[in-house]
């Protein structure tokens, strides 16, 4: 999926290679898929959303406190803050079953401005799709970081069709943080990703493959949740630390479209 997106400025790109029993027991015929991009939201840019989030703990071992430690009190509280940047990208399958079209969704997002605490931050992103059939079902339900260093994880999945793809990425993370976690569920026509110690990831995508009658043209949304929290007080410490004291849980969400209809 990686090069799916590379090729995407042109008007027909390759989705992936199929291997097709030729009948002979010595080869197989390789074929390529095509694509033709048919929907892109924003076409320039890409939305942006912010993040805030409270909850990981000062305690006298992180900070001077001027008194006896006791490692089990609160001080204060670390926020995480980012920005999430996405974009949506729609494609139509030009091979297909008699009687319909297949679609695939791909969404990008960069998480950019990071600051504060690399353990706090998380996100919901909810993936719809109206008037289609979801048609793929997904091998990865969760994946984590294994090391504390920058590196790419695949999400994969699978489709009953070969020309569809047999087998065929459904997204990457990229974290850079052994707790950083994607988790993956679905029901219906919604696919939901929970993203975990987002201020410890970099980039990740996701995808889903719908059919429709021919002719159809689907619409693809995508709802993105992430934390707002607000401070409400704050703690002057000994050495002039001003720490978040106590705060608001709060949530934001915001939805994301792009049709089919180029």
């Amino acid at each position: 999926m990686q090069r799916f997106r590379l090729l995407a400025v042109a008007a027909v790109v390759a989705v992936g290679l199929l291997s097709v029993p030729t009948g002979s027991a010595s080869a197989d015929v390789q074929v390529t898929q095509q694509a033709k991009l048919v929907g892109q939201r924003p076409v320039s840019g890409r939305y942006e959303r912010s993040f805030k989030n409270y909850g990981a703990v000062y305690t006298c071992n992180d900070i001077y406190v001027g008194e006896l430690c006791n490692p089990l009190k609160v001080y204060g509280y670390r926020v995480a803050r980012g920005t999430l940047r996405t974009s949506l990208n729609a494609y139509h399958i030009l091979d297909g079953l008699k009687g319909y079209d297949f679609y695939l969704v791909d969404v990008d997002v960069d998480v950019t401005d990071h600051s504060g605490t690399d353990r706090g931050a998380w996100a919901d992103f909810y993936l719809t799709t109206r008037n289609a059939t979801i048609v793929d079902f997904y091998d990865s339900k969760s994946i984590a970081a294994k090391d504390d260093g920058c590196h790419k994880l695949r999400l994969t999945l699978s489709t009953p069709w070969p020309f569809v793809s047999a087998a065929m990425d459904a997204g990457s993370v990229n974290f850079c943080d052994s707790r950083a976690s994607l988790t993956v569920s679905h029901s219906g026509t919604q696919g939901h990703f929970h993203a975990n110690r987002l201020a410890k990831i970099n980039h990740l995508t996701m995808e889903r493959v719908v059919k429709v009658k021919r002719g159809e043209k689907p619409v693809f949304r995508m709802r993105t949740v992430v934390p707002t929290d607000s401070c409400t007080g704050t703690r002057t410490m000994p050495l002039g630390q001003v720490l978040c004291s106590s705060y608001d849980n709060r949530t934001s969400s915001v939805t994301y479209s792009v049709g089919t209809s180029g």
